[in-house]
């Protein structure tokens, strides 16, 4: 196996990571000699799973600042300032916590803290969709009346795409809203600032630093191919913005407010999302027959004469009952997976402290969804130019997102960059870079 002394030969992060999740299965199933048993040479010497990594990374996440923490942390130094009449536990100090301390446990959406707030956050969400939502449908069926008739509205299968038209003026509310936000919030972050190494680089550690993250089109199967050798010039490189500092310092990373709230938010959606679509789709009834037992056959009245003769007609059942609802769409599969992977991902990245990568896919997708949303809308009601308008904005506005930025800027700087999280250790071991 190969143990890293220098960045070169340094396979992409996911790739780390990936042999992190797989090292434990195949030494159970495989045995401890598991890369030898790897097929086409992945095991062996430059392989694809050949890397070893003795170390978990979450050794070098810096400890967030739970709100425990932080009362002790202020009782102490009211204390130091005299102040002994502290209200430990005042709404004060849980809005600072809140909104006005950055590197927070709000940072991690997996933590105690975060959960709590994650928890409010959908509760507030339900409520105000299940407030708005008859309204919003109320809307698309004055707007249904003038553009499609009575009759129209009439018809038990049109009830539905009015539903649907009340659910899209919430995501467009949503989308809108949310992006609005996040262009503002990182109009001015590093990460999105692609004209790269500042002005305080020569011009070879310029070059070099370029030199190392280009090789976009080479042979994957070669990790040496990740950096160009000359290690020296591009550490000397002053990196100032682009989207090496996705990667550059971490774990390190700054979570302020602002990026905690932002996740916290973008992770409240989607977990709504995934609940509302459990509700669409299954019936839960609910029967509580103590002690949980029924006859095989309930409408067989002679059965009840048999209860004490024949003890095994009795059989236990389930008191909850799940089937599927009348209001289950046909795209049901495809959204499901959707959500788990999509939840999956956005749990995993704020654990892991990937919120710098996370946000960039957030913004990019929400400003791509907002034409999507005034598409829809504007279909459902016949308007034809505004519904041009927003169609063609949608064109330009997901070749410019989803097939430019998110393939060739992120897509790339995670699968070309992202070994510059690991930096060359005393004991030869590639740790986190400062």
């Amino acid at each position: 196996m190969t143990r890293f002394t220098t960045l070169e030969g340094c396979p992409p992060a996911l790739v780390l990571h990936a042999i992190n999740i797989l090292q434990p299965i195949l030494t159970v199933f495989l045995g401890p000699q598991w890369r030898n048993r790897m097929p086409f040479g992945l095991g062996v010497d430059g392989g694809l799973l050949s890397h070893e990594l003795p170390e978990s990374v979450q050794k070098y996440f810096p400890t967030l600042l739970s709100y425990s923490d932080f009362l002790m942390s202020n009782a102490k130094g009211n204390a130091n300032a005299g102040n002994y009449n502290y209200n430990y536990y005042s709404l004060s100090n849980l809005y600072k916590y809140l909104f006005k301390t950055p590197n927070t446990a709000l940072g991690d959406v997996t933590s105690t803290e975060s959960l709590i707030a994650l928890t409010i956050l959908v509760l507030l969400l339900r409520c105000f969709k299940r407030n708005t939502h008859p309204i919003f449908c109320s809307i698309g069926r004055r707007l249904a009346i003038q553009t499609h008739g009575e009759k129209w509205v009439k018809v038990p299968s049109n009830q539905e795409k009015i539903i649907k038209f009340g659910e899209y003026v919430f995501r467009f509310l949503y989308h809108f809203s949310v992006s609005v936000y996040g262009l503002y919030y990182f109009w001015d972050k590093p990460w999105w600032d692609w004209s790269g190494i500042g002005s305080g680089s020569s011009e070879a550690a310029m070059a070099a630093a370029a030199d190392a993250t280009s090789s976009w089109s080479s042979w994957p199967w070669s990790w040496s191919w990740w950096t160009t050798g000359n290690e020296t010039a591009t550490a000397a490189a002053v990196v100032t913005t682009g989207t090496t500092l996705l990667f550059r310092g971490y774990p390190n990373h700054d979570i302020d407010v602002g990026m905690a709230w932002y996740y916290l938010l973008q992770c409240a959606y989607n977990v709504d999302a995934f609940i509302s679509l459990v509700e669409l789709s299954f019936d839960f009834d609910f029967e509580f027959n103590v002690p949980f037992l029924h006859f095989k056959n309930d409408k067989d009245d002679s059965k009840l004469n048999d209860e004490k003769k024949d003890p095994k007609l009795l059989l236990s059942t389930n008191p909850i009952k799940i089937s599927w609802s009348s209001t289950v769409r046909g795209d049901f599969p495809e959204m499901m997976i959707h959500h788990i992977i999509t939840n999956s991902l956005v749990f995993a990245s704020s654990y892991f402290r990937f919120t710098r990568v996370g946000s960039m896919v957030f913004l990019i997708h929400d400003i791509s969804d907002v034409p999507i949303d005034m598409s829809k809308l504007a279909n459902f009601v016949k308007w034809t130019k505004t519904t041009v308008v927003c169609f063609v904005s949608m064109v330009i506005i997901w070749t410019v997102t989803r097939m430019t930025i998110l393939p060739f800027v992120i897509v790339k700087s995670v699968w070309c960059e992202s070994h510059l999280v690991f930096s060359t250790s005393d004991d030869g071991w590639v740790g986190m870079m400062d």
